[in-house]
């Protein structure tokens, strides 16, 4: 029999509502050492009202359910209370559980638990992660298409495919006089639809790091090109003040909007010029410390000016990889021609003043972020450690296909098929070792 573990699965601070969890074979009867008129027939999924009282002093009122193994997210019995999201109140129930023979839960524990008694795999465990800290609804929505099984399905039938080949091969193998041998094409065709696949899987990599991690942009800019009228139509707010005066920004400000579901932060900056005024200048040293660090730059220029040395010296320094030329004032008299600007480094036009062209920036914006790569609904959200196997595993299995192609013997074909299998199976948790299983759910929160 197992330990019965508790803790406090809402966030620390004040609210409406707290949760306090149970999940073991003692939970109904630690419950009941707690829970005033906790019964052994307290019926499963459903909801009760009880009081908690410690030394006869009432603690709090509360409702609670009883989840039965092995109908429970763990897999094993459970107790959720629910109570005032009082952070003392919580403490003390949670003390009480301890007191009448609980364990205090360790990180992401109860979604351990889930996975060990086969309530979800390992790719479902890890999404679970990314519906709590998505920073977009995008993120959130492929998220739980993972937590449903999407990626799952995907790897599980890959994977099922290339076992029944390799069961083939193996068959082949030991009963040569018995079963025809594979051949060549059959061998080729299912190996490179393998790799295809892969691949495809693969093309989520990149947008699942933007949008797990969100973008830095920094506006960079010569003084008074209209930096902060920028920051402000892009955020809809009065947010960076204002003025004609050159130098007014001498301080960064950050702020987050959403591009295409990826979440930018997008800081202004004082601009750019040589100057001799302390306080300015740490604020000029600070906007190239930004330029410099930021994923991607909006270097934000006069187009009612003609280009001058500053200008110019900007532009020189720009990273086509990571930079967009932002024209501004487009609604008086443009003095740039478009030749004047260095090849390669997309551009936009655009009025801060009359919040004109910021769709098309936004768009730019995300064509540059994504390399051209769109990011749908469709798309099947992958991490790093997903990235990596998938990786690993495309490798074994291009080994495995230059050996068929050359006709080399069934069990060269076979050595690095299995390998990628093995590899397959890490990604839905089918074959993983503690270490990585520790390492996966150390990153969740206590009480998930």
């Amino acid at each position: 029999m197992g330990e019965t573990i508790a803790a406090i699965s809402t966030p620390f601070g004040d609210g409406g509502i707290g949760l306090l969890r149970l999940s073991g074979p003692d939970s109904l009867s630690i419950a009941s050492r707690v829970i005033q008129n906790v019964s052994r027939e307290t019926s499963s999924h459903k909801v009760m009202h009880g009081w908690i009282y410690d030394d006869n002093i009432p603690i709090d009122e509360v409702l609670y359910y009883y989840l039965k193994e092995p109908h429970s997210y763990t897999g094993e019995d459970m107790v959720e209370i629910s109570c005032h999201g009082n952070p003392v109140i919580l403490q003390k129930i949670l003390s009480l559980l301890l007191g009448a023979g609980a364990r205090l839960a360790g990180r992401g524990e109860f979604t351990k638990k889930a996975f060990l008694n086969g309530k979800i795999d390992l790719i479902q465990a890890e999404s679970v992660v990314d519906i709590i800290r998505a920073r977009s609804v995008l993120l959130g929505e492929l998220a739980v298409g993972n937590l449903s099984g999407r990626l799952s399905g995907e790897i599980g039938g890959l994977r099922a495919e290339l076992l029944d080949l390799l069961a083939g091969i193996e068959a082949s193998i030991d009963f040569p006089e018995d079963l025809e041998r594979l051949s060549e094409e059959k061998l080729v065709m299912a190996l490179s639809g393998a790799v295809d696949r892969v691949d495809v899987l693969l093309a989520g990599a990149h947008g699942g790091r933007l949008l797990r991690s969100g973008v830095r942009v920094a506006i960079i800019g010569k003084p008074n090109v209209g930096k902060s009228s920028l920051l402000n139509a892009l955020l809809g707010e009065e947010r960076a003040i204002v003025d004609s005066k050159p130098g007014t920004t001498r301080d960064t400000i950050e702020e987050s909007f959403d591009v295409g579901g990826i979440c930018a932060t997008v800081i202004d900056s004082a601009g750019i010029r040589d100057v001799s005024d302390f306080v300015e200048g740490r604020g000029v040293e600070r906007a190239r410390r930004e330029w410099q660090s930021a994923d991607y730059v909006l270097l934000v220029l006069d187009s009612s000016a003609k280009l001058d040395d500053m200008d110019i010296r900007l532009l020189g320094c720009s990273d086509p990889e990571r930079t967009l030329l932002v024209l501004n004032k487009q609604d008086l008299f443009s003095m740039i021609g478009e030749n004047e600007l260095p090849h390669g480094v997309p551009l936009v036009w655009v009025s801060a003043r009359h919040k004109s062209g910021l769709s098309d920036l936004q768009r730019a914006l995300y064509k540059l972020m994504m390399g051209g790569r769109p990011l749908f609904k469709e798309t099947i959200l992958i991490n790093s450690r997903h990235e990596g196997c998938l990786l690993e595993a495309k490798s074994s299995l291009i080994k495995s296909l230059e050996s068929a192609k050359m006709g080399a013997e069934l069990d060269c074909v076979a050595i690095d098929l299995r390998a990628a299998v093995t590899t397959l199976g890490e990604i839905s948790g089918a074959a993983v070792g503690k270490e990585v299983l520790d390492r996966i759910f150390d990153s969740f929160c206590v009480g998930k």
